[in-house]
């Protein structure tokens, strides 16, 4: 089977060091195992580092199953502004003129959404060449574009990004299977594009692949720990692994983190990863001896960091995105058997409350932080008990492998139609 991805901002390929694929690529890995034949297209510039991969087209034969097209564009510094969109539209319309001369037809495509420029070109040449193809939703733009606004301006500004929703609704309508992250994700983008649910739509959970590391690994990521202060002993640990962004509340993490020193309380917070908002978030725990922040960790790294912990954060606003989905940050602490905390309500709340995989507090009260993060620290057992049942509802209902098995039987599905 030829199978076409599109995609944007993702990592092409995973490493021995970091299993930790998004989904696209996950599916690709998975396609090329069951020896599929697999062309990635993708952006130039990277989403998640915010730098050029490339700066002119360029394929990128890395077998003789799998091939990744690279599109340039103008970049961006920023996730919020003009110069992404700009960005998003010379995407779109330098995929346009590949695709334009483009003599190869796969079988059937599986298309990331958002972005929507690229989706909609990527989709329209694919209708009009009778491929088959998956929209892929994860996000709910253009929908979010128009939600900081104040209620007054709302109605201009849906106006101002009318291609959007026309375009976004033409894109999953003309799909021949739409597939999103949750039931209540996927009810939202077929209500969006008046779209009928029918029986090629499906739910595929964000998951990430499983990872393991040798006796030699694990050695020199115990020195990595020791080196950064985090040891396995006495302290009750509380980690968290992501891109440091605008979507996450550090403020309240903080003001627990400050109440828990002036007691004297033995907590330690692990704050890994990079981002945007870095800078800002380490200045604001300066003066706090009982938070660390190591920088970018790999998976290995992190299982390790898991192993030694009590319990994962995941700070996230309640967004309406985060409402409707189970991010990939709260499958992988699953997979690690971490009970987690957050202040999400919606989908990740009813999670946690129907398998007890962790506890929720009130976002941005750090008062209601500090009683869980309590909770943790005097009830090892209950602790114990929830990071067992984490691992079973990843075993059980969040297994790549298994998810992405099930992706390719639903590409074979639709390609057959």
């Amino acid at each position: 089977m030829n199978v076409w991805i599109f995609q944007t901002g993702e990592p092409l390929q995973s490493d021995s060091s970091n299993t930790r694929s998004m989904r696209s690529i996950a599916l690709s890995n998975a396609l090329l195992q069951q020896n599929h034949k697999v062309v990635v297209w993708s952006s130039a510039f990277y989403h998640q580092n915010k730098t050029h991969r490339v700066k002119r087209y360029t394929c990128l034969q890395l077998s003789d199953n799998y091939q990744i097209r690279l599109i340039p564009s103008m970049g961006y510094n920023k996730n919020i502004g003009l110069a992404r969109i700009l960005d998003h539209i010379q995407l779109a319309i330098n995929l346009r003129q590949a695709l334009s001369i483009e003599k190869d037809i796969p079988d059937v495509a599986f298309i990331g959404y958002p972005p929507i420029e690229f989706a909609f070109v990527a989709s329209s040449w694919l209708l009009k060449r009778h491929v088959p193809f998956v929209v892929d939703v994860k996000d709910q733009w253009p929908e979010i574009f128009i939600r900081p606004f104040p209620n007054i301006l709302k109605p201009i500004m849906k106006l101002f990004f009318y291609p959007y929703f026309l375009c976004g609704r033409r894109v999953i309508l003309n799909a021949t299977s739409v597939s999103s992250i949750t039931k209540t994700f996927l009810s939202w983008a077929c209500n969006f594009a008046e779209r009928q649910l029918n029986k090629n739509d499906k739910v595929f959970p964000l998951s990430s692949l499983p990872g393991s590391c040798n006796k030699i690994v694990k050695n020199d990521i115990s020195k990595f720990w020791n080196k950064n202060g985090v040891k396995k002993n006495k302290l009750t640990r509380f980690f968290f692994v992501g891109t440091f962004s605008s979507v996450f509340d550090f403020k309240t993490i903080r003001k627990a983190a400050e109440t828990a020193k002036k007691n004297n309380l033995k907590f330690q917070f692990v704050l890994c990863g990079d981002g945007e908002t870095l800078k800002d978030v380490k200045n604001d725990f300066s003066l706090l001896d009982n938070v660390v922040f190591p920088g970018w960790i790999n998976q290995p790294q992190m299982r390790f960091l898991a192993d030694i912990s009590d319990a994962a954060l995941a700070p996230y606003f309640n967004h309406s995105d985060f409402l409707m989905s189970v991010p990939n940050k709260v499958t992988d602490y699953l997979s690690f058997g971490s009970p987690i905390i957050t202040p999400l309500k919606g989908e990740v709340k009813k999670i946690i409350l129907k398998y007890s995989v962790g506890l929720t507090y009130k976002e941005s009260d750090a008062n209601s932080l500090l009683k869980v993060l309590l909770k943790v620290h005097y009830d090892k057992k209950n602790c114990s008990l929830m990071s067992k049942n984490a691992k079973n509802l990843y075993l059980n209902k969040y297994n790549g492998e298994i998810i992405y098995e099930n992706m390719i039987k639903h590409l074979e599905k639709i390609r057959n139609k």
